[in-house]
């Protein structure tokens, strides 16, 4: 019997996490840290047999901004610039190593059940990330290949060692993209539940709004075209009751939205500014001098601006984020890095809006039926990338990159936009799909190659978990176009040099 789409699907995403796994083991433990200047968790007293198989197994993925985490799971926030780490992914790892786990503290210390659990939820979490990422695209783009495609994609995107690694990426990820799927499939109170989890696991989950308020908008926009068009007292009355509903939608998505934000910044200004006012000057004195660090280790200048938000005066002290900030000759290097990314949403934002030119210039903001009508540059697609409902998906799209790009660390747009952005596999997706000839098919096998897998479970296996439209594209190489092949060329490498790097607390985070 022929496995679903799903089940395969989820399946290939467990293979590629237990490959990163594997491939981690190995390239952290044969190449040499780098010494960097940056944060590292202290060495644990008397490690134990099991501390030291922890170790091992898994210490490739305990670097750079993952030894925030681990030690926020651990201690709490204990510094002032651990507050641009937002508490979900920390929290939840704690639970689960305090809970499910907890029997694993009697073999080794909480620091590697720690580690172990952070692993752990990222492992879990990301075949069910690209479960929901594949029916959030069947329900926007209304084709199951595609979306299957793209899901494949996401298992395999170039911020790979990210997912599997003690950072945020894959639960943000998972939460986001259920977010967008809930509210496709009009369940608005579900989807600001989830956007709000998403929230509190990274910053720009509040970026999320844009999607409830673009829909509000819509359907009141909608709604007032077909008033203006038949003028009866039935559509103005509906009118007025869609636009309440709507506007209600948007308020209460706001707020529940807004809410674990605001109180991670309240927690955050009460910790640093109100107990530092509390301090007597000879503590603060003692404390300037650098001869302890901890949460009130600086005089928070910032606390006494009129609304000050801990995110950002962190964000902009301790690590120098800004607008054009990041614009110094140094850092060329991180922006070619970024590169690619940057290069692949520029790509899919002109494709889309040279294919639906008209569409874009109204902002989406009329029926599909009368902008394919008027629009004479669309194209008919073989896929649907360029359906109606992947236009709010696109300006999701830009706005982060162009944030991104203006505001950030530009180093770390691969992983910014790749755990955002589902338009990007549904653009990849479509990219590498043969739009003009029949898929690509599987390699000739002879009748005693075909016996050979019938009789091998281990051959059964292999190909349950990896014969999809990817590994038949790949195992046909030479046939595939050259914007196929870089494509591949692109994930493959990116994967396979976050790995070594970021593993070896070299430049890659």
């Amino acid at each position: 019997m022929a496995a679903s789409r799903s089940t395969k699907l989820l399946l290939f995403a467990v293979f590629t996490r237990v490959c990163f796994i594997v491939l981690q083991i190995f390239v952290n433990n044969l190449i040499p840290d780098h010494q960097a200047d940056a944060f590292h968790q202290s060495t644990l007293p008397n490690p134990t047999t099991g501390d030291t198989i922890i170790s091992f197994l898994l210490d490739g993925f305990t670097k750079w901004d993952a030894a925030y985490f681990l030690h926020i799971a651990e201690e709490g926030y204990t510094h002032q610039h651990m507050f641009a780490f937002f508490p979900l992914f920390p929290t939840l790892v704690r639970i689960l190593a305090y809970t499910v786990l907890y029997p694993l503290q009697y073999l080794m210390h909480i620091r590697s059940v720690l580690i172990f659990s952070s692993v752990l939820i990222n492992f879990c979490a990301f075949p069910v990330c690209a479960h929901v990422l594949f029916k959030l695209g069947c329900y926007v783009l209304g084709d199951g290949q595609m979306a299957y495609r793209a899901a494949l994609f996401f298992c395999i995107n170039p911020a790979g060692v990210f997912m599997s690694a003690a950072y945020t990426e894959t639960l943000f990820s998972m939460l986001s993209f259920a977010g967008m799927l809930k509210l496709e499939q009009g369940r608005y109170m579900s989807s600001a539940a989830l956007f709000a989890l998403s929230g509190a696991t990274r910053s720009n989950g509040l970026v999320s709004l844009g999607f409830v308020l673009y829909g509000s908008v819509k359907a009141v926009v909608m709604r007032f075209t077909t008033v203006v068009r038949t003028r009866s007292r039935t559509a103005i009355a509906s009118l007025y009751g869609i636009f309440l509903y709507r506007a209600a939608v948007v308020i209460l998505s706001t707020g529940i939205v807004i809410l674990p934000f605001l109180l991670f910044q309240f927690y955050a200004y009460m910790t640093i500014c109100v107990e530092y006012k509390l301090v007597p000057d000879f503590i603060k004195q003692y404390l300037q001098t650098g001869a302890v660090k901890q949460t009130l280790a600086l005089d928070p200048s910032w606390c006494e601006g009129a609304l000050p938000i801990p995110y950002s005066m962190i964000q902009s002290q301790h690590w120098e984020v800004g607008f054009l900030q990041y614009y110094e000759v140094k850092q060329i290097p991180n922006f070619f890095l970024a590169l690619p990314m940057i290069i692949l949403c520029i790509c899919a934002t002109i494709d889309y809006c040279s294919n639906r030119r008209s569409y874009v210039k109204l902002l989406g903001l009329t029926s599909s039926g009368i902008m394919i009508k008027y629009d004479k540059s669309f194209k008919e697609p073989t896929f649907r990338f360029y359906d109606d409902c992947v236009f709010v998906y696109v300006v999701h799209m830009v706005f982060l990159t162009l944030f991104g790009v203006t505001c950030m660390h530009v180093q770390v747009i691969t992983r910014f936009l790749a755990s955002s952005c589902p338009v990007i596999y549904w653009y990849t997706a479509w990219l590498t799909s043969d739009l003009s000839h029949r898929p690509p098919q599987p390699p000739t096998t002879t009748k005693e190659d075909q016996t050979a897998a019938t009789s091998s479970k281990v051959n059964e296996l292999s190909e349950f978990v990896l014969h999809n439209v990817l590994t038949m594209q790949i195992r046909n190489w030479q046939s595939l176009n050259e914007t196929t092949k870089i494509v591949f060329r692109y994930f493959f490498l990116y994967n396979i040099l976050g790995l070594i790097l970021h593993c070896n607390f070299l430049p890659w985070t």
